[in-house]
């Protein structure tokens, strides 16, 4: 049988970082379609869950590793999973913040 590279048990271990990604999410969105204005609301959405995925995770790192007993390194690769995806959310939502969609296009190669 095949290992998977994040096992269910290890998602379960990393719950606090996990809750705070999700609930940074959240907050992103609200605020990004409380104060950005972009080409459409989905756009606005999803820049701030982006920049809210980044927060969230360091947050959750922090809060994981407040305890002693968790800083042995036994969840290195899902830590390393989560942290590539946030900066990669973080950097093409920044991307998208400083090179926004004009009204009405729906793509950035062209076309509706």
């Amino acid at each position: 049988m095949e290992r998977s590279l994040v096992s269910p048990e290890e998602m379960k271990a990393l719950w606090r970082v996990v809750r705070s990604v999700y609930v940074m999410q959240a907050i992103g969105a609200c605020l990004g379609l409380g104060f950005l204005h972009h080409s459409d609301r989905f756009s606005d959405v999803w820049i701030g869950v982006a920049l809210g995925t980044m927060i969230g995770f360091i947050v959750g790192l922090c809060w994981h590793f407040s305890d002693p007993d968790r800083r042995n390194g036994e969840h290195r690769n899902a830590l390393l999973l989560m942290g590539c995806a946030a900066v990669v959310l973080c950097v093409s939502g920044i991307a998208l913040t400083l090179n926004p969609l004009p009204p009405g296009a729906s793509s950035p190669i062209g076309g509706k």
